[in-house]
C-alpha cells in the first residue's frame, strides 16, 4: 500500500460528509503507512500526552502506527465536531474509554492492527475492533482463557481455516462489545457470548446467560480489506424492533 502524507480531511470532503444520523454508524478505514514528512505532520496534530506516549515506543514502526492512527482520529473528530484538531481535549470514562470533553453528541472508538486502523462514529455508544487474519496467535490458549464453553465447543467442531476465521469473528466481536460498553477488560470476556458462524451476520447472544441484557446491543461485521476481520458494536437504536436491527453502516476510506 502506497505511503502518503497527512493532509486535512476537510480538503476533500464537505461538512455534510460528517453529519451523523441516529440509525447509522460511520466507519472509516485508514492505512497507517506514511512518509517521513507525513509522520512529522501527524506528530504536530497530537497533544502533549499523545506525544509522550508515542516517544515511549521502542520500535519505529510501532511509533509510526500510534502517531498516524491518533492523528487521523483527531482529524476525523475535528471534521465531525467542526473544530480544529488541536482544540480537541480528551477525557476518559472510569475504565479508560476516551471521549471529547463537553461533547456527547459524537460517540467514537478506534482500533488498529499492524498497518490498518478502523474508526467508528455514531450518536450512541459504539466500539470497534479489527484483527489481522494472517497474524499468528495462540488461538487455543486465548479461547480457553476468554471464551465461554459454548464458544469453545463451536470452535472445536471446526478445523483449519474455518476454525481460524470462527475464532477471529468471535474475538473481534467480543472486543467491539467491550469497547462499546466501556468496561474494557474489567468485564470477563467469557461472559460476553457472540455468534461466530457467519461473515455476514453477527449477534451478541447473551451476557453471562442474560439474553435480555444482550438485546440492548447490536453487533455487525464490517467489510474490510483482505487479510483483516473487523466488527462494530453499538447500543441498540430505540426504533429497532425485537426481530430486526435498525442500524446500517456507512463505510469509507481515509
Amino acid at each position: 500500500m502506497a505511503k502518503r502524507d497527512i493532509s486535512s480531511l476537510h480538503d476533500a470532503s464537505t461538512q455534510a460528509d460528517y453529519a451523523l444520523e441516529a440509525a447509522v454508524i460511520d466507519i472509516w478505514i485508514a492505512s497507517l503507512h506514511a512518509t517521513a514528512t507525513g509522520v512529522v505532520q501527524a506528530i504536530a496534530l497530537l497533544d502533549d500526552v499523545e506525544r509522550a506516549r508515542a516517544a515511549r515506543f521502542v520500535k519505529p514502526e510501532h511509533q509510526r502506527r500510534f502517531v498516524i492512527s491518533h492523528s487521523v482520529l483527531r482529524q476525523l473528530l475535528a471534521a465531525y465536531l467542526d473544530m480544529s484538531p488541536h482544540a480537541i481535549v480528551y477525557a476518559h470514562h472510569p475504565h479508560g474509554k476516551p471521549y471529547v470533553s463537553d461533547r456527547d453528541d459524537v460517540q467514537f472508538n478506534m482500533a488498529h492492527t499492524q498497518d490498518m486502523a478502523i474508526y467508528a462514529f455514531a450518536t450512541r455508544p459504539v466500539g470497534v475492533d479489527i484483527e489481522s487474519s494472517v497474524a499468528q496467535l495462540d488461538e487455543q490458549g486465548i479461547a480457553e482463557r476468554f471464551f465461554a464453553a459454548e464458544e469453545i465447543a463451536y470452535l472445536n467442531k471446526r478445523v483449519g481455516h474455518a476454525r481460524h476465521l470462527a475464532f477471529l469473528r468471535a474475538w473481534t466481536r467480543k472486543e467491539a462489545y467491550l469497547k462499546a460498553e466501556g468496561s474494557g477488560l474489567s468485564y470477563p470476556l467469557r461472559h460476553c457470548v457472540v455468534s461466530s458462524d457467519s461473515d455476514s451476520y453477527a449477534q451478541l447472544l447473551h451476557l453471562n446467560g442474560d439474553v435480555s441484557a444482550a438485546q440492548a446491543w447490536e453487533l455487525y461485521p464490517v467489510p474490510v480489506p483482505q487479510d483483516y476481520l473487523a466488527a462494530v458494536a453499538i447500543a441498540s437504536c430505540a426504533t429497532a424492533s425485537a426481530t430486526q436491527q435498525a442500524t446500517r453502516l456507512r463505510v469509507r476510506y481515509v
